[in-house]
């Protein structure tokens, strides 16, 4: 997990990988663990 806070105000750019992955439900349910104001999950495959 990386994260990068930000210099003038409370938020800040986080970044968890996994290997695996995982489906919309654990991803709301991360958003709102950590009460995000924006949320997303990526899927990166190689071809």
């Amino acid at each position: 997990m990386q994260v990068s806070p930000s210099a003038t105000d409370n938020d800040a750019l986080s970044v968890l990988a996994v290997d695996s992955a995982v489906s919309e439900e654990v991803v709301k349910a991360v958003a709102g663990a950590v009460n995000a104001s924006a949320f997303s999950g990526v899927s990166l495959s190689e071809d």
